[in-house]
């Protein structure tokens, strides 16, 4: 019942960007033939100033509108999201994310990342959920180049220790400072697995042989991030545009985990700290 009702309101919300898109299809074409007809006219001198104006000014309108149409349909579908499922959708604050205290993850440590403006909260089997938009620039200044990252939170009532697996075949790595896990051979070109100084242990008690045997025949190309009780699936994009089927592919790499990390129960070993750092 619930798949239905999932079903028919992103019917109908695709109904309507298909009709956006059928009137930013109309709106192109008649602004730029508006403004190459002006362009092109022989008008009297007196006339030519005004039409250049009007021609500019149709264009100016017709990428306003592209703006405002592109800017307000990611919320929308994200609020969409949150709504089909019971949750909330909540604005964020730098000082909720922003700061480094208030999150342990790795990602969170990345210089030049921007804060997320929104986080959707709510309960997935049983657990708490989160899942939010992230970015940085690559190179730390605004000019450079923007990694877009979508973040699916799991909870687990298990207690284990900070670990980062960073998968080969997309191009997001957050450069954690500590020296990574071996892994078995079959496994060394795909994967990249961290933990903090002597809790390599644990790390290879979560991701297994045959765990990892899983990933690579589900072809995920993910990172996963365990962090404070919580599991990150860590995607290398936006996908606003297809939620509910980003959310199953996150859920069965969760069920994957979800035994051990319910039952683990690590316990911290000497002064080492249980905690990864990235680059900053």
């Amino acid at each position: 019942m619930h798949t239905d009702k999932i079903s028919k309101i992103f019917l109908e919300l695709r109904a309507e960007i298909r009709k956006n898109w059928l009137r930013l299809a109309v709106s192109f074409i008649g602004s730029h033939a508006f403004a190459f007809f002006l362009f092109t006219s022989h008008l009297p001198e007196n006339m030519q100033d005004i039409a250049y104006a009007a021609a500019l000014l149709a264009l100016a309108a017709f990428y306003a509108f592209v703006f405002f149409f592109f800017w307000n349909i990611r919320p929308r579908l994200w609020k969409q999201f949150a709504k089909l499922h019971g949750w909330t959708y909540e604005k964020e604050k730098m000082s909720v994310f922003g700061r480094r205290v208030d999150e342990s993850s790795a990602l969170f440590q990345i210089r030049g990342f921007i804060p997320p403006p929104f986080v959707v909260r709510g309960v997935w089997k049983e657990f708490p959920f989160r899942a939010f938009e992230y970015g940085f620039y690559k190179d730390h200044h605004k000019e450079g180049e923007f990694q877009q990252l979508t973040i699916f939170g799991f909870s687990f009532k298990g207690i284990f220790p900070h670990l980062y697996l960073n998968s080969s075949k997309n191009d997001f790595d957050p450069t954690i400072i500590v020296e990574r896990v071996p892994l078995p051979h079959e496994f060394e070109k795909s994967f990249r697995l961290y933990a903090p100084k002597k809790y390599e242990m644990e790390a290879l008690q979560i991701f297994t042989p045959d765990i990892l045997h899983q990933l690579l025949s589900s072809n995920v190309y993910d990172d996963i991030e365990f962090v404070d009780g919580e599991m990150f699936i860590i995607i290398s994009e936006y996908v606003w545009h297809d939620l509910e089927n980003e959310l199953k592919k996150a859920d069965h790499i969760r069920s994957m985990f979800v035994d051990a990390l319910n039952a683990m129960r690590f316990a911290p070993v000497g002064d080492n700290s249980p905690t990864l750092r990235a680059h900053e």
